[in-house]
């Protein structure tokens, strides 16, 4: 299993628990992206909490070597399709 898959495994779950969906995961250029969804929108509360949760997690589990930075937003406008989900 490549690290991004390792990566989705552990975040979708907590994702999840703060009541969000995972709109894309990205490790590139040594920055991971994760992107977020929720049917109210995301306000910085939520990426905050988040953030916090997948930062956590990451230290525990380290499926990334290395350091890296990690960003956490919604879509935006400018949302990247990748997956078929994305362009329903």
């Amino acid at each position: 299993m490549d690290t991004t898959s390792r990566t989705r495994e552990l975040i979708v779950p907590l994702v999840e628990a703060a009541g969000a969906d995972l709109y894309d995961l990205e490790y590139t250029g040594g920055t991971l992206r994760v992107t977020i969804t929720h049917q109210d929108g995301v306000d910085v509360e939520l990426i905050t909490k988040v953030t916090r949760s997948i930062s956590h997690a990451l230290d525990e589990e380290d499926p990334i070597a290395g350091q890296y930075p990690l960003e956490v937003s919604s879509p935006g406008l400018e949302r990247n399709l990748r997956r078929p989900e994305h362009f329903q």
